[in-house]
């Protein structure tokens, strides 16, 4: 398995986002926000942050994309991304900043 750190830069492989990979616990009832738009292919994304996901894989907090979930931002699962390499063209980059709740 591929293992992320903070600083990384990936581009997403799965933006499948009619259900979440592996979702917080009780998540009936409850919709998944994307405040800063929906998750696309082609455009780089940085790694802000990394923490463990109870599927076995990471959680992921990218710089510009939050998700919410009940009122409070969780992690996009690290299955749906890959890491790009420094020599590696891609087409954009997302550079925006968020302000943390």
């Amino acid at each position: 398995m591929k293992k992320f750190t903070a600083g990384d830069r990936v581009v997403a492989t799965n933006t499948d986002l009619s259900a979440p990979l592996c979702g917080p616990m009780n998540s009936n009832g409850h919709q998944f926000i994307f405040p800063d738009g929906e998750l696309q292919e082609g455009i780089v994304y940085h790694v802000a942050s990394v923490s463990r996901s109870r599927d076995g894989h990471q959680g992921l907090k990218l710089t510009g994309l939050r998700i919410h979930w009940a009122g409070r931002e969780i992690p996009w699962n690290s299955s749906r991304f890959r890491m790009i390499k420094s020599s590696e063209s891609c087409v954009r980059r997302i550079a925006k900043n968020h302000s943390e709740p």
